[in-house]
């Protein structure tokens, strides 16, 4: 566990700092400490455990399939029972999904289509996996000849939980010299769309 104020792993500051050590963290108090403290000891967190008895879904598999976020992933459960990706590709297929609250025919008929296209589970990440992607991402168009500035945008920028793509606001004398940069980053695997002044591209998994 490492977080960004700490120049070390979590679990190495505690063993030699003890609570007092994580709680010199910026943002970390008594009660996140403890919660450390009780997982390197334990390999458990009390909370966390709770909240599996009272909600045993799998939300982290269910907030990355398209549309699908914390609340919405709960509403399908508390209606309909949904647990995992593979229930809700059920419920989608027979047509209960679309009765339940904040999901409606227009979010079902999404991904019913991702499901069928065998892309469901691909539609949304959690927000520390694509954070890296999108540094990456934007030092690589800061660095094209042109652009005067570039910064990231969308839920990135939002810090929502889960994020469905990576969105760059840039500006530039020349887009179309920097839409080709975007479009032939490291890592691309294949450019869905592209034409001036936006392109949408598919990265590495």
């Amino acid at each position: 566990m490492w977080v960004a104020g700490s120049p070390r792993p979590l679990a190495a500051l505690y063993r030699e700092e003890g609570l007092r050590g994580l709680e010199a963290l910026p943002g970390i108090g008594s009660g996140i400490a403890h919660r450390v403290a009780a997982l390197v000891d334990t390999g458990h967190i009390p909370d966390l455990e709770t909240c599996r008895a009272r909600w045993p879904l799998d939300v982290l598999a269910l907030t990355q399939l398209e549309g699908v976020g914390p609340k919405t992933a709960r509403a399908l459960y508390e209606q309909l029972g949904v647990r995992t990706a593979e229930d809700l590709r059920r419920a989608v297929q027979a047509g209960k999904a679309r009765g339940v609250t904040r999901f409606g025919a227009k979010r079902e008929a999404r991904l019913r289509a991702a499901f069928q296209a065998g892309e469901g589970a691909a539609g949304r990440r959690l927000l520390g996996e694509v954070r890296p992607l999108a540094a990456a991402l934007l030092a690589h168009v800061r660095s094209v000849p042109g652009v005067q500035s570039a910064e990231v945008a969308g839920s990135v920028r939002r810090f929502r939980e889960t994020v469905g793509d990576i969105d760059l606001a840039v500006a530039s004398t020349r887009p179309a010299v920097v839409l080709e940069a975007f479009c032939e980053a490291p890592g691309v695997v294949r450019v869905l769309a592209r034409g001036s002044p936006r392109g949408s591209l598919l990265p590495v998994e």
